[in-house]
C-alpha cells in the first residue's frame, strides 16, 4: 500500500504490481500532512496536520473506506512520530517527547 497525501487529501494505492499501481480510495482530510506514522498492523494511519497540534488516527481496517475515528490533540507544535506496540511516541517542539497508549488492539473492530 501506499499512502500519499495531495490537495489536502489522503489517497490510497494498491502497490501489489508495481508496474500498475491501483487507486483504492481517498479520503478528505482539509489540511496537509506534517508527519505520517503507521500501525505495525497496517490498520490505522496516525496523522499530524501541518504545523498543528492536533494527531488524527484514521482506521484502514477496510481501504475503501478509511474513516476517521478519533484525534488526540497535543499540548505543543508535533515534529514528529513513532509507534511501538500500542503507545505512540510524539516529538514536540518546545515540549519534547511525549507517550501516549493509543488502545487500538490488532485485529479489533472499528
Amino acid at each position: 500500500m501506499l499512502y500519499l497525501s495531495f490537495n489536502g487529501e489522503l489517497a490510497l494505492f494498491n502497490l501489489s504490481n508495481l508496474n500498475n499501481p491501483q487507486f483504492i480510495s481517498s479520503y478528505p482530510l482539509g489540511y496537509f500532512i506534517n508527519k505520517i506514522c503507521l500501525s505495525p498492523d497496517y490498520n490505522y494511519l496516525f496523522i499530524s496536520k501541518d504545523d498543528s497540534k492536533i494527531i488524527s488516527i484514521i482506521d484502514l481496517h477496510n481501504p475503501y473506506d478509511p474513516v476517521e475515528i478519533t484525534s488526540y490533540n497535543s499540548t505543543d507544535t508535533i515534529t514528529d512520530m513513532f509507534i511501538k506496540d500500542n503507545y505512540l511516541y510524539v516529538t514536540e517542539y518546545n515540549s519534547g517527547l511525549k507517550i501516549i497508549l493509543f488502545g487500538v488492539e490488532s485485529g479489533s473492530d472499528r
